[in-house]
């Protein structure tokens, strides 16, 4: 997909912990099996020396302290 101009997108992200990182694409709908191409299961390292584009910017600075322990009270609103 190619785009120009800014990117409006509206998100939310949560943690969870979890026992297992298998994930099942069983149940995914027809419109999401035709966009899917791969998942990848990401360290914080290997974010941060990537040459991929992580979106938003700055993701392994949001990430850090969440990572770290401390939760924020309210939604980060990245803008």
């Amino acid at each position: 997909m190619n785009w120009k101009g800014e990117l409006l997108s509206y998100e939310r992200y949560y943690i969870a912990n979890v026992k297992q990182s298998k994930i099942n694409l069983d149940n995914l709908t027809k419109q999401e099996q035709d966009v899917f191409r791969a998942h990848n299961w990401w360290s914080l390292d290997e974010i941060d020396k990537s040459d991929d584009t992580f979106i938003p910017a700055g993701f392994v600075q949001l990430l850090l302290p969440i990572l770290a322990g401390t939760l924020p009270s309210i939604p980060i609103c990245i803008k």
